[in-house]
Protein backbone atom coordinates (compact mmCIF):
# COMPACT_ATOMS: atom_id res chain seq x y z
CA UNK A 1 0.00 0.00 0.00
CA UNK A 2 1.22 3.17 -0.82
CA UNK A 3 -0.85 5.40 1.77
CA UNK A 4 -2.09 7.95 -1.06
CA UNK A 5 -4.81 7.74 -3.76
CA UNK A 6 -5.73 9.34 -6.60
CA UNK A 7 -8.95 11.74 -7.05
CA UNK A 8 -10.52 9.86 -9.82
CA UNK A 9 -10.15 6.58 -8.05
CA UNK A 10 -11.20 7.52 -4.90
CA UNK A 11 -14.57 9.19 -6.19
CA UNK A 12 -15.33 6.51 -8.60
CA UNK A 13 -15.06 4.08 -5.47
CA UNK A 14 -16.87 6.18 -3.42
CA UNK A 15 -19.57 6.60 -6.05
CA UNK A 16 -19.70 2.63 -6.31
CA UNK A 17 -20.44 2.09 -2.52
CA UNK A 18 -23.27 4.72 -2.55
CA UNK A 19 -25.02 3.36 -5.70
CA UNK A 20 -25.02 0.02 -3.90
CA UNK A 21 -27.02 1.50 -1.14
CA UNK A 22 -29.11 3.54 -3.84
CA UNK A 23 -28.00 6.96 -2.94
CA UNK A 24 -27.67 8.95 -6.04
CA UNK A 25 -24.80 10.24 -7.13
CA UNK A 26 -22.81 11.73 -9.45
CA UNK A 27 -18.86 13.08 -10.48
CA UNK A 28 -17.66 16.19 -10.97
CA UNK A 29 -14.40 17.41 -12.31
CA UNK A 30 -12.72 21.32 -12.32
CA UNK A 31 -8.95 21.92 -14.13
CA UNK A 32 -6.70 23.38 -11.15
CA UNK A 33 -3.57 24.63 -11.28
CA UNK A 34 -0.02 23.40 -10.17
CA UNK A 35 -0.11 26.17 -6.75
CA UNK A 36 -3.21 23.97 -6.03
CA UNK A 37 -1.20 20.71 -6.09
CA UNK A 38 1.47 21.95 -4.12
CA UNK A 39 2.39 19.60 -1.30
CA UNK A 40 0.39 16.61 -3.30
CA UNK A 41 3.44 16.04 -5.50
CA UNK A 42 7.12 16.37 -4.46
CA UNK A 43 10.83 16.61 -6.58
CA UNK A 44 10.60 15.31 -10.06
CA UNK A 45 6.85 14.62 -10.14
CA UNK A 46 6.29 17.98 -9.16
CA UNK A 47 8.84 19.54 -11.32
CA UNK A 48 6.99 17.35 -14.63
CA UNK A 49 3.67 17.81 -13.60
CA UNK A 50 1.73 20.18 -16.43
CA UNK A 51 0.77 23.64 -15.12
CA UNK A 52 -2.84 22.11 -14.77
CA UNK A 53 -5.00 19.21 -14.31
CA UNK A 54 -8.68 18.02 -13.49
CA UNK A 55 -9.46 17.59 -10.12
CA UNK A 56 -12.86 15.08 -9.43
CA UNK A 57 -15.22 14.36 -6.49
CA UNK A 58 -18.66 13.05 -5.95
CA UNK A 59 -21.62 14.87 -5.73
CA UNK A 60 -24.09 13.20 -3.26
CA UNK A 61 -28.04 13.43 -2.85
CA UNK A 62 -29.16 12.57 0.33
CA UNK A 63 -31.77 13.23 2.04
CA UNK A 64 -33.64 15.73 -0.23
CA UNK A 65 -30.25 17.76 -0.52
Amino acid sequence: MDGYGQCNTKATLLMALLRGVNIPCRIHGFEVSKDFQHGATTGIIAALAPDKIVHTWAEVYYKDQ
